[in-house]
């Protein structure tokens, strides 16, 4: 099975690891480079909620197609303009991830390639399978 360049899967090639001399299986999926870019018109919205909003639906549908939810994440990565106005987003964040609480890594860049972009994420997926 072929991924597009932003996704990796170990989904055929599962690490595996032995603890208290039983097997596990870590399977594993990182969706990289998801932005808040309008499917329709190809433009960003102008506020960084509408983005990460948009960013978390596209993570979402790609999560779907390994049999994954948002609950299942375990790390996400916010790569941001500016922390200004990221507290927006954190009613959101707790509506989805309140009770799985992922990791999280906040990185700061100056600017993107893309005009109007100002968040990108990475979501990632680890999980032990007896």
């Amino acid at each position: 099975k072929s991924y597009p360049k932003n996704r990796q899967s170990n989904r055929q090639n599962p690490e595996t690891t032995s603890q208290a001399h039983q097997p596990t299986v870590l399977r594993s999926l990182h969706i990289r480079h998801l932005t808040g870019r309008d499917p329709d018109t190809g433009l960003f919205p102008p506020a960084l909620l509408a983005q990460f909003r948009q960013a978390l639906a596209q993570g979402a549908s790609e999560l779907q197609r390994d049999g994954y939810t948002l609950q299942d994440v375990t790390h996400i990565v916010f790569t941001l303009t500016g922390t200004k106005d990221f507290t927006s987003s954190f009613s959101l964040l707790n509506e989805l991830f309140g009770h799985s609480c992922p990791a999280t890594t906040f990185r700061l860049v100056r600017t993107y390639d893309k005009p109007g972009q100002l968040i990108e994420l990475d979501l990632m997926v680890r999980q032990a399978r007896s």
